[in-house]
């Protein structure tokens, strides 16, 4: 691990919020990270809306892998 980031808000919308705006900000040069990835999943309206079961990464992420 290189770095973690983690956001505190009010609510987990705004916590979302605050960690894709972080996201953006954030720039590592010269390896592959997981970076995209996390912004993809900050953006599904199922993560979104907290609807997201045990097997959300296989079923939403890893289906067309």
């Amino acid at each position: 691990m290189l770095a973690k980031i983690i956001s505190l808000a009010g609510s987990r919308k705004s916590a979302i919020k605050r960690m894709l705006s972080a996201l953006d900000e954030f720039f590592i040069e010269g390896i592959n990270t997981t970076h995209q990835f996390h912004q993809k999943m900050l953006k599904d309206e199922k993560f979104i809306k907290n609807k997201h079961t045990i097997n959300y990464l296989e079923n939403e992420f890893l289906k067309n892998a």
